[in-house]
């Protein structure tokens, strides 16, 4: 078996009573929170689709049979959309509730819970791993430690990718304002993330996405035009894993 967990410390780990407290109504507060741009949390999902499949078929050839760990993986919004591409979907999150919506919503995933900071998997478990607008919620001095564990269990040439809230955008700045559970959140710029990913010897990229509130073929034409200009709502930092460890 290519994944071994093993259990967590039995310590509830920071921040997952907050997100407890959300889980049934995640998808309402989040729509709450981002209902100033005239869409719902629905087209960022879609966003965030388009890109992870446009940068897993752009590495790795193809989406069919690939295996993904999402840490901080919530109540798996995206999961449903991952397992049509074809990807073998596992998710991990320190609020057992989060897992418990995460659960019915999508049977057929595998969920874990973790402490926070160790991820119960065995080294090179994965081809990709990915952390969506997590970071934030991460306490400085930890994140270094959970981004070299997502290498850990990323295989040797696997893809690792963070997405991230762009504080240069003043709209994000608002959205992120508005949101509830994002009270406390420290934004991390492009640089830091790529910092982050560099510390442990992966070579990174960043593509900044979501300029416009909608989808057609002018923004799409726009979106894949301006991946490089530092104004897009959101970003992506990813790279290839460089580093082989023995397990």
């Amino acid at each position: 078996m290519r994944v071994k967990a093993r259990p967590p410390s039995g310590k509830q780990p920071e921040g997952a009573p907050l997100f407890n407290r959300y889980a049934s109504s995640y998808d309402d507060v989040v729509g709450q929170a981002v209902s100033f741009s005239g869409q719902g949390s629905e087209f960022f999902a879609r966003a965030k689709l388009g890109l992870l499949k446009d940068l897993i078929t752009a590495h790795m050839g193809s989406t069919r049979g690939i295996h993904l760990l999402d840490v901080g993986c919530g109540t798996g919004n995206l999961h449903a959309g991952l397992v049509a591409e074809g990807l073998q979907v596992t998710g991990v999150d320190v609020a057992d509730g989060s897992l418990e919506v995460a659960r019915s919503k999508n049977p057929g995933v595998q969920y874990d819970l973790f402490d926070g900071c160790k991820l119960p998997f065995q080294n090179g478990s994965f081809d990709v791993s990915m952390a969506i607008c997590v970071f934030h919620h991460v306490r400085a001095d930890l994140q270094l430690g959970l981004i070299a564990e997502m290498s850990r269990i990323t295989r040797l040439g696997g893809l690792v990718v963070v997405i991230e809230h762009n504080p240069v955008n003043p709209l994000t700045r608002l959205a992120v304002w508005r949101c509830p559970f994002d009270k406390d959140a420290a934004l991390l710029s492009a640089r830091q993330s790529k910092m982050l990913m560099a510390s442990t010897g992966i070579a990174t990229n960043t593509r900044y996405f979501l300029f416009l509130p909608f989808q057609n073929r002018i923004s799409s034409l726009i979106e894949r035009n301006l991946w490089w200009l530092c104004l897009g709502a959101q970003y992506c930092t990813y790279g290839i894993n460089r580093e082989s460890r023995a397990t």
